[in-house]
């Protein structure tokens, strides 16, 4: 959750910089809304194998091209 959070943060600050409320919260609305599904699936899938924070940050960036981080790979750091 806190790479995707990490991510929607550095889309937010490319955005048009206002003192308003209402295009703060546009804004905010559209970062959030930059996280891709494909972004999310790939984190969670190294989450649910048992795998921390840290670790499924690394796969997911390393197999950026690939929906599904191998089964081996991450073992080979524990």
């Amino acid at each position: 959750i806190e790479q995707c959070w990490d991510f929607a943060k550095r889309e937010y600050w490319k955005l048009p910089l206002s003192s308003m409320d209402t295009a703060l919260e546009r804004n905010m609305v559209a970062a959030l809304n930059m996280v891709t599904g494909k972004h999310l699936k790939r984190f969670m899938d190294t989450c649910c194998k048992g795998h921390s924070g840290s670790q499924a940050a690394w796969a997911a960036k390393k197999y950026c091209g690939h929906r599904v981080i191998p089964e081996g790979v991450l073992a080979k750091l524990d």
